[in-house]
């Protein structure tokens, strides 16, 4: 119901046959997904889904990650995040993150399910958020989780954070490849989750999204 608002309003400034990248940052990946989804079903624009780092989830096929496995990727990321942690450090924002990365830690580790609720600790550095925030952001976490993505017949581009969130998949399309028919196109921009499409870095995400629009756009003239 999200991405129909989206379609709808898409579908009245683009004209018919024409082309449209829809881009989408963590959970708006998500629905800039779906977007492009209703968007090609419909057959009225031709779309492009843009994700900026977001993994699929519930994906038809996609292997569940066993607690070993998510052990294995904390492991994996661990550095990267530390060595940003510490180039931007914030003693009170650090301790937090800690904190709440542990708490999920233990959680996975006594097998039990994942948290219903987004944990501002992890993702913002922060013990309290007004409520009303909290609220709409609990709502679309659990939205993101209830998500079952169809088989896509097209491509997707991800554009992956350099620093990795403790938790992220190590597989380089981060499960897309398993709804794309048209492959996964893959990006790295500089920073981390929460600051990667941030005025520091939006000089280097522009620029790798006006080469995905010239490659859509005009195909192999963009690259010749």
């Amino acid at each position: 119901s999200m991405a129909a608002n989206h379609v709808a309003e898409i579908e009245r400034v683009v004209p018919t046959g024409k082309r449209a990248i829809v881009v989408g940052y963590s959970f708006g990946g998500t629905i800039a997904f779906e977007v492009a989804s209703q968007l090609r079903k419909r057959a009225i624009v031709d779309p492009l889904p843009v994700i900026i780092d977001m993994p699929a989830l519930n994906t038809p096929g996609l292997r569940t990650r066993t607690v070993a496995r998510q052990m294995l990727d904390v492991m994996t990321n661990l550095p990267l995040w530390i060595a940003q942690e510490v180039a931007n450090f914030r003693p009170h924002s650090f301790l937090l993150r800690s904190y709440g990365n542990l708490r999920r830690i233990l959680r996975a580790i006594g097998g039990r399910p994942p948290s219903q609720e987004l944990d501002p600790m992890i993702y913002f550095g922060e013990g309290n958020l007004p409520e009303a925030f909290q609220a709409s952001l609990t709502a679309m976490y659990q939205a993101m989780h209830a998500y079952v993505p169809a088989r896509y017949e097209g491509k997707v581009v991800l554009l992956r954070a350099k620093v990795p969130t403790l938790f992220r998949s190590s597989h380089i399309t981060m499960g897309w490849e398993s709804v794309a028919a048209g492959g996964v196109e893959v990006h790295t921009i500089p920073g981390r989750h929460d600051d990667c499409i941030s005025e520091l870095y939006g000089r280097d995400l522009a620029a790798v999204l006006v080469q995905c629009a010239a490659a859509f756009e005009y195909g192999d003239l963009a690259t010749s």
